[in-house]
C-alpha cells in the first residue's frame, strides 16, 4: 500500500467512526486496520504532524491516539526513526470485530484523603479509601432498593447467574469501557474474584491437571488450583508479562494458564499486544484454557486503560474475572466471571451448588450505581486522586530510601514496586517491621512455590488506602529499619 492510499484509506476509516472523540476515531482507525490486516507489520505510519494535518484534527489529538496505540503495542517507536506498526504482529490473526470503544462519557471519581489503618501493612495494596467514596449515596440507593423491592429480601437470590440487571449493567461496562466480547447471559456473579477462580478449578480441572500460573502470583490463584488436585507450575514474567516460550517448551501443556494481561500482579508490567497473540495462538494450538484476572485496569495513570486481551479475537478459550471490591470498597464482595457460551451451561450449575450470589439487595444497588453513572464519575475521580498520590510516594520513596531501594514502575493500578538494589533478608527486614508496628510486603512473599523464586526481590508500595502522613511515616519505620542492616 503506497503512503497517498495508506492515508486515504485511513481517513476514511476516521471519518466512518462518526461521532465518537477526535482521539478515540484516530486511535481506533489505526487499531482496525492493524487487525484487518490492512496495515502490515514493520510498516511506518506517517508523522503526528503530517496525520494532522491530512485529517484536519489537533496534532495533541493524534500524539495521543499514537502513545496509546504504542502503549497496546499496536505502534513502536524507533529513535530517529519515527513510528512503525509492531513487527510482532502476525498476518491475518485479528478476525473479529472491534465490540465498541471506550465510552466518551467516561467517569470521575471521588477524592480521598488519609484514611486511618489500625494494624494494616505500612503500604497497604488493593483497598480503596473509603472517605473518597460517595457512601450517603450508595445508603440512599441501598435504601431504594429495600424498601422498593420486598422480593429482594424475601429470596434466596436470582438462580441463572446473578441480578439480571447487574449482568446487563456490567455487559454493557465491559463492551465500552474494557473491549470485552459478551452478553449478559455469559456472566455469573460472584462475591469476590476468589470464588471465581475456584470456579474455574472446579469446572475445569481434574486430579492431575497441569495448571500455569504466573511467578510470582497472587497466592489465592496457586492455593485454590491445587486444593482441587492441579499441579501448578510457575511461569517466568519479564518485562513484557508471562513468558509464552515456557510454555511451549512443557512436555505436558498446562489444562489452564492463569495470566493478568494488562498489569500483572504484582510486578505491575503489562503485556503488549504482540505477547498477547503469542499466549492466544498458543491455547488455540493445545486448546488450553486461560483465565484472564483483571483486577485494577480501571486506574492506569496516562492514556486510556489498556483494552482486556479477551476482546483480541474470537476465541472461546478465555474467561475473563474481575471484581469491584478494588474499584469501590472490599466489603462490597461483588465479582464477576465471563464465561464462554460454549461451556457456560457447566458453570452455571457449580454456581448454583456453590451458592456464590451475593445479596440480591446489593447486587440492585450496584446496578444502579452504575446505569446513572455514579461508577465511572467514581473511577475516574479515584484514577486521578491515585495517580497523585503515587507520585508522591515515589518522590519520598526515592528521596528517603534510594540508596537501598529502586523504584519500579509507577503508570496505573494500587501500588508500585521498589526494588532492592542489593540482596535483603526480607525474613529480618519484616521482623523488624513489625517490631516498630509496621507490616512489609515483599515480592519473594508472593513467588509459586516449587518454581523458584523471584529474580529480583523488593517490597510492594502500596498508594491507595493512606493518606500522605500515613505513608509517610510507613516510609520513615522503613529507612529506620534499612539502616539498622548496616
Amino acid at each position: 500500500m503506497d503512503r497517498s492510499t495508506f492515508m486515504e484509506f485511513d481517513r476514511a476509516n476516521f471519518l466512518g467512526k462518526g461521532k465518537l472523540f477526535a482521539y478515540r476515531r484516530v486511535y481506533e482507525a489505526f487499531r482496525d486496520a492493524v487487525r484487518a490486516g490492512q496495515l502490515a507489520a514493520g510498516q511506518k505510519v506517517p508523522s503526528s504532524r503530517e496525520l494532522a494535518a491530512r485529517w484536519s484534527v489537533a496534532r495533541i489529538t493524534v500524539t495521543q491516539a499514537y502513545e496509546q496505540l504504542v502503549a497496546e503495542g499496536y505502534l513502536e517507536t524507533r529513535r530517529g526513526a519515527g513510528t512503525f506498526v509492531a513487527g510482532e504482529l502476525p498476518d491475518g490473526f485479528f478476525r473479529a470485530e472491534s465490540v465498541g470503544g471506550i465510552g466518551s462519557d467516561g467517569a470521575e471519581v471521588c477524592r480521598v484523603e488519609g484514611q486511618r489503618y489500625l494494624e494494616q501493612p505500612a503500604f497497604l495494596s488493593g483497598c480503596a479509601d473509603l472517605e473518597a467514596f460517595p457512601m450517603e449515596l450508595w445508603l440512599k440507593l441501598y435504601a431504594k432498593q429495600l424498601r422498593g423491592s420486598a422480593y429482594s429480601l424475601n429470596n434466596y437470590g436470582h438462580g441463572e447467574g446473578g441480578y439480571l440487571g447487574l449482568r446487563e449493567a456490567i455487559a454493557g461496562h465491559l463492551r465500552t469501557q474494557r473491549g470485552v466480547c459478551c452478553e449478559a447471559g455469559q456472566i455469573l456473579i460472584l462475591s469476590g474474584s476468589q470464588p471465581g477462580i475456584e470456579l474455574v478449578a472446579r469446572a475445569l480441572v481434574k486430579s492431575g491437571d497441569r495448571v500455569a500460573v504466573e511467578n510470582p502470583s497472587y497466592r489465592g490463584i496457586v492455593d485454590s488450583f491445587r486444593l482441587n488436585g492441579a499441579e501448578v507450575c510457575g511461569v517466568s514474567v519479564d518485562g513484557q508479562g508471562l513468558v509464552v516460550d515456557e510454555l511451549r517448551g512443557m512436555r505436558k501443556a498446562p489444562r489452564v494458564v492463569v495470566a493478568t494481561p494488562v498489569r500483572q500482579f504484582p510486578l505491575g508490567v503489562a503485556m503488549p499486544v504482540g505477547r498477547q497473540v503469542e499466549l492466544l495462538e498458543w491455547a488455540r494450538e493445545t486448546g488450553a484454557w486461560i483465565l484472564e484476572d483483571d483486577y485494577d485496569s480501571e486506574f492506569r495513570f496516562r492514556g486510556k486503560p489498556l483494552p482486556a486481551m479477551q476482546g483480541l479475537a474470537s476465541s472461546e478459550r478465555i474467561l475473563y474475572l474481575g471484581t469491584f471490591t478494588r474499584s469501590l470498597f472490599p466489603d462490597l464482595r461483588i465479582g464477576y466471571l465471563v464465561v464462554p457460551k460454549a461451556v457456560y451451561p457447566d458453570f452455571l450449575t457449580l454456581w448454583k451448588t456453590g451458592a456464590m450470589n451475593p445479596p440480591v439487595a446489593m447486587q440492585a444497588t450496584l446496578a444502579e450505581f452504575m446505569r446513572e453513572c455514579h461508577y465511572q464519575r467514581h473511577v475516574r475521580k479515584m484514577r486521578k486522586l491515585y495517580a497523585k498520590r503515587c507520585k508522591w510516594l515515589a518522590e519520598r520513596v526515592e528521596a528517603e530510601l534510594g540508596k537501598w531501594i529502586e523504584v519500579g514502575l509507577t503508570d496505573g493500578g494500587m501500588h508500585f514496586v521498589g526494588y532492592f538494589r542489593k540482596a535483603v533478608d526480607v525474613e529480618w527486614l519484616a521482623a523488624e517491621g513489625r517490631k516498630r508496628g509496621c507490616v512489609f510486603m515483599p515480592i519473594s512473599s508472593y513467588a509459586v512455590p516449587g518454581a523458584g523464586g523471584v529474580e529480583r526481590d523488593g517490597l510492594m508500595f502500596g498508594f491507595s488506602s493512606f493518606g500522605e502522613e500515613k505513608m509517610l511515616e510507613g516510609v520513615r519505620v522503613l529507612k529506620e529499619v534499612l539502616e539498622g542492616m548496616g
